[in-house]
C-alpha cells in the first residue's frame, strides 16, 4: 500500500473508532447498566498500559535522554485531558444522544484555537474569530440557554477541557516524546479514577451483562487504546490540519450508525446546530492549512 494511502486509511479509521465509541459507550451506558465513572477508569488504566508497552517497544533505542517528567504538570494534564475529558464526555452520553456527543466533540479544535489565540500561542486572525463565533452558535443550540440540556453541558465542558489539554502539552511532548507524556498522563489519571471509579467497578461490576463487557471491551480496546495511538502515528505523518480536517467524518459516520443501531432521530435544531459547529470548524481548519507555494 502506498504510504500516502495507508496514512489516510489510517486516518479514516481513527474516526470509525471514534465513532463507535460513542455508538457503543450509549449503548453499553443506557441499555446494559455500565457505570460512567466505572468505564472511565477503565479506559484510563488500559491507555496507561498500552502506550507505556507501546514507548518501551517502539522507542526502547531513543537517544533522548531519559529526562523526569515534570509531575505537576503531568497531573494537570490528566485531570484534563483524561479525568474530566473521560468522564464528563461518558456522564454527558448516558444522559444525551450518541448524535450530540459526536457534534460536540468535533469542536475540540475550535476551542483549541480560541485558547491558543487567549494563551499567545497562535496568532488572532478575523477568520478565527469568525469560525469561533459560529461554532459557539452550534453549541448554544445543542446546550440550550432557558432549558439547559445537562448531557450536552457536560460533553461541552468536556470538549473545552480536552482543548486546553492539548494546547498545554504540546511543548512537553515536543520535549519528551508523544507516547510518553501520554502514557504518564493516562496513569496519573487512572490514579485519580481509580477511588471513584474502582468503587462503582466493585459494586456494579458484577451486575454487569455479557453484552455490557464486551461493549466495555470494545471501548477500552478501539476507541481508546487503537484510536489513540493511530493517532499518534498519524500526527507524526500529516499536517495537523490534515488530521484535523478527518474530525468532520466523526458525526456524519455516527449520525448514520445512531439512526440505524439506537433508533435516534434528527430534529431540526439539532441539525441546524451540527452545520453550525461543523462549518466553524471548517473555517479554522481551512485557516490553519498553509497557502500554497
Amino acid at each position: 500500500m502506498p504510504a500516502g494511502l495507508g496514512l489516510h486509511v489510517a486516518l479514516l479509521a481513527v474516526q470509525l473508532a471514534f465513532a463507535s465509541g460513542a455508538i457503543a459507550g450509549r449503548a453499553a451506558l443506557n441499555a446494559e447498566g455500565v457505570e460512567p465513572t466505572a468505564l472511565a477508569f477503565l479506559r484510563a488504566a488500559a491507555g496507561a498500559l498500552a502506550f507505556f508497552v507501546a514507548d518501551r517497544t517502539f522507542f526502547r533505542d531513543d537517544p533522548r535522554p531519559a529526562e523526569p517528567l515534570p509531575r505537576a504538570p503531568m497531573i494537570g494534564f490528566a485531570l484534563l485531558g483524561v479525568v474530566v475529558n473521560q468522564a464528563f464526555f461518558l456522564h454527558g452520553l448516558q444522559r444525551g444522544t450518541a448524535t450530540s456527543a459526536a457534534l460536540l466533540t468535533a469542536t475540540i479544535p475550535v476551542f483549541t484555537a480560541a485558547l491558543g489565540v487567549f494563551a499567545g500561542l497562535e496568532r488572532p486572525r478575523p477568520s478565527t474569530y469568525v469560525g469561533i463565533a459560529v461554532a459557539s452558535a452550534g453549541v448554544i443550540g445543542l446546550t440550550g440557554v432557558r432549558h439547559i440540556a445537562v448531557g450536552n453541558l457536560l460533553v461541552t465542558i468536556n470538549s473545552l477541557s480536552y482543548a486546553a489539554y492539548l494546547v498545554g502539552v504540546g511543548r512537553h511532548v515536543r520535549r519528551h516524546g508523544a507516547l510518553r507524556v501520554i502514557g504518564a498522563v493516562f496513569a496519573w489519571g487512572a490514579l485519580i479514577l481509580a477511588v471513584p471509579g474502582g468503587v462503582q467497578l466493585w459494586r456494579h461490576g458484577s451486575a454487569w451483562t455479557a453484552r455490557g463487557w464486551w461493549l466495555v471491551g470494545w471501548m477500552v480496546l478501539v476507541p481508546t487504546i487503537f484510536a489513540y495511538l493511530a493517532n499518534a502515528w498519524a500526527l507524526g505523518k500529516a499536517r495537523p490540519s490534515v488530521v484535523a480536517a478527518y474530525v468532520y467524518l466523526q458525526p456524519l459516520l455516527v449520525m448514520a450508525a445512531a439512526g440505524a443501531l439506537l433508533g435516534e432521530r434528527l430534529d431540526v435544531r439539532t441539525v441546524l446546530a451540527g452545520l453550525a459547529i461543523l462549518l466553524g470548524l471548517g473555517i479554522i481548519v481551512v485557516r490553519r492549512a498553509p497557502a500554497p507555494a
